[in-house]
């Protein structure tokens, strides 16, 4: 259990965002990326602000295994662990168009937070309630990213293209998968894919 907090520190958690916005960077998906860095950087620091807000101990033992000097309402390594697995399981569900894989994609990310969550509680870091609210809180802020990033390109893109142009691309495939899933973070992480585009311009 050292080992999986460890690794999803605030800086181990960093260095991931940062590794991935460097492949989401040489790929061109520059809404993606900057999902990726809003909603995890931006994460971390609604974190502090909340833990500072609410003043709520940490949990106190006589041989504690890790010592804290920070408060524990909500869990830094939960909340970071959920918007960083939540913007790679949303682009996962847009890269990927096999079923199967992407269910198997939101089910890595959701047990990797799990896992991160109880390691928590095990380790004596937090209670339930700062792991549970941890992940509340992340996933608002994760649903929040992700619409702000699909409004901007949404915008950009009606901006760009003129009205006969939409026919026929992804905003169409985006608005039928909507009617399968009414989840607001899948349906908002639904950015358009470069070939869609170019299919449109032959029509």
């Amino acid at each position: 259990m050292l080992v999986i907090t460890h690794l999803h520190s605030m800086a181990a958690v960093s260095v991931l965002a940062m590794t991935f916005s460097l492949y989401l960077f040489r790929r061109r998906h520059r809404y993606w990326l900057i999902a990726m860095l809003l909603t995890v950087f931006g994460g971390m620091f609604l974190n502090v602000v909340l833990k500072n807000i609410f003043h709520r101990a940490r949990p106190h033992f006589d041989d504690p295994i890790l010592t804290f000097s920070s408060y524990g309402f909500p869990s830094g390594h939960t909340m970071a662990a959920t918007c960083f697995y939540g913007v790679v399981a949303a682009f996962a569900i847009w890269k990927i168009r096999a079923w199967p894989r992407r269910v198997l994609a939101v089910t890595l990310a959701a047990s990797l937070v799990l896992l991160v969550g109880f390691s928590r509680i095990y380790l004596g870091a937090h209670y339930l309630s700062d792991v549970l609210g941890a992940m509340m809180e992340g996933l608002a802020w994760l649903a929040l990213c992700l619409t702000a990033a699909n409004t901007t390109w949404r915008v950009r893109f009606r901006a760009d293209h003129p009205p006969e142009f939409h026919d026929g691309c992804a905003m169409t495939r985006s608005r039928n998968f909507f009617r399968y899933f009414s989840s607001g973070i899948i349906q908002t992480s639904y950015f358009p894919k470069t070939r869609y585009r170019l299919r449109a311009t032959r029509l």
